[in-house]
């Protein structure tokens, strides 16, 4: 079972996970050693069932090892696993920008302005609701 945290609000030079824009892209840009810390911890396991688990905790100490503050990374690994569990889910979820963004938290990760890809998804989501 995955679990996804709501991130509240985000403002100032870091969001309320305490992550800045640079953090976000350098998460971005660290994948395949991120991905290495992941395989050498078993952050994930597959039962013989074939089910997949994704231990969160593992994954937000390979992020912290990069750098990261704690809650940075919870942040940012909670987002990884929304959406990839919405990928593993039978069947899979599709999730595009706007659910990124309202569902899985990341337009509480990223800062508020000009270079959060959310700004257009709050937007359609008011939209939507007020139609």
């Amino acid at each position: 079972m995955l679990v996804a945290v709501a991130l509240m609000g985000c403002g100032g030079r870091g969001s309320s996970a305490g992550c800045t824009l640079d953090q976000f892209n350098t998460f971005n840009s660290r994948v395949k050693d991120l991905q290495t810390c992941y395989q050498i911890n078993e952050c994930v396991s597959v039962t013989p069932a074939g089910n997949i688990t994704l231990d969160a905790s593992c994954f937000s100490k390979c992020v912290q090892e990069e750098g990261f503050s704690s809650e940075c990374a919870d942040a940012l690994v909670n987002l990884t696993l929304c959406v990839d569990g919405k990928i593993l889910a039978t069947p899979p979820v599709p999730c595009d920008m706007k659910c990124q963004c309202t569902e899985c938290g990341l337009g509480n990760i990223i800062l508020a302005g000009g270079d959060n890809p959310c700004g257009d998804a709050r937007k359609i989501m008011k939209a939507s609701v007020t139609v």
